[in-house]
Formats: structure tokens, sequence, C-alpha cells
């Protein structure tokens, strides 16, 4: 196996726009670990060759990925490429728009994978559900799903939390804390998550989870 740079700091503009994408992170998946052709590669994304080849093109101007070695066969060889480091490092100094877009990337990804799990247990359960508007004291409108089930109207909170029901835990707030207080959630909800991943075990079912606390700015 060939060497590689344990770190790469990035200072080309083009290579750090371009992992502001999503969509480039899983394209350089398959060369991260360990050298991959554009064949093999292919196979791994689902895209075609040519479309596999542009991309691989792509990331070798900007030098994000390196080739690897050469395979030698009859009349031609094929190239293996990887990352070019074991670590991609893009310092955020004076880049606040990118470290905006990291957290938005990172949360929609979680966002998405949390919303169509919760509509795929809805539909396992054959829970009945409303969403349910009403002004509070300030006249903000404010929604939250209830449950119909057995003409009994729960929260989806309280449906949920029944001992055979599935695991899950989904809300947003908006919260007034003194500053002490604020501090004090913080650092519970970090102890929580701490708690539980020292309890995580290969091949048990995996869950997403997410958590936010920011104090509020205009």
């Amino acid at each position: 196996m060939p060497n590689r740079p344990s770190e790469l700091i990035l200072t080309n503009p083009k290579a750090i726009k371009m992992l502001e994408e999503e969509k480039t992170f899983l394209l350089l998946q398959p060369f991260s670990m360990k050298p991959c052709s554009i064949k093999e590669a292919s196979v791994i994304l689902n895209l075609s060759i040519s479309n596999c080849s542009y991309w691989v093109k792509q990331f070798l101007k900007v030098d994000l990925l390196v080739i690897a070695y050469e395979k030698k066969r009859s009349g031609s060889s094929i190239k293996y490429y990887w990352m070019a480091a074991e670590r991609l490092v893009i310092n955020l100094e004076n880049k606040p728009e990118m470290l905006k877009n990291y957290y938005l990337r990172l949360f929609n990804i979680q966002s998405i994978n949390i919303s169509k799990s919760i509509a795929s247990l809805v539909d396992e359960l054959g829970l009945k559900l409303v969403i349910d508007i009403t002004p509070s004291k300030d006249s903000t409108l404010n929604s939250k799903l209830l449950s119909n089930k057995k003409t009994m109207q729960n929260s989806l909170r309280q449906e949920f939390l029944q001992l055979e029901s599935p695991a899950v835990v989904a809300a947003c707030r908006g919260l007034s804390l003194e500053f002490e207080d604020a501090k004090s959630l913080q650092n519970e909800l970090w102890s929580l998550l701490d708690k539980y991943e020292q309890k995580a075990i290969n091949g048990q079912s995996k869950y997403y989870f997410t958590i936010a606390l920011a104090p509020e700015k205009t």
C-alpha cells in the first residue's frame, strides 16, 4: 500500500468550494480509505463510468484526489486513486458563511433521515394523525401533531412513549433561560450523549440522534 500524508490543509478555493456540497462527500467516499479504480467507484456510487471519470478528473485538478498507483496490463494500465491525505482540513477563520453551511448540511442530512424514519414508523403503526394549529397568548400560531387513535387525541410524544412503541423523540423549542440554566442544559445534553455512546454495540439497532442548543441571534 502506498503512503500518503496523514493530513492536508486545503488552500485551493475551488477545492474548498466543492466541499461545501454534500455531493462531493459522497463522491469522495470510495477513495477515502483505500485506492480505488474508476470502474470500482462507479459500481459503489451507482454511476456510469463516464460520469465517475468526470468527477475523478475534477478532484484531481484541485488536489482532492491523487493517483495511488497503476496496475499494468497488456496495452494499457488501470489507475487507482485515493484521497490526497488521510484527513482533509479546512481552516474556517474568516469564513462565517462556510461555517453556517457546514451546520446547514449536517442538520439537513439528519433531518431528512429522521423525518423519513418517523413517517415510516407512523405508517407501520397505523397512527391517524392530525396537525393541530392553535394561537398562543401572544397570537403566535403554533402547530403540533396529534393522534386520533380511539378518538382520544394524544400527542405523538405520548404515543411513542408507550412501552411497545419505537423509541422516537422529535421536538424543537424556543426556551427563555438564564445563562446559568442554559449552561446546565448544555452540560446535561453532552453527558447524555456521552453516556449512551458508551453503550453502543455493533449489530444493535442504529438510531439517528441530533442535538442543538444556541442563543438567539438577530
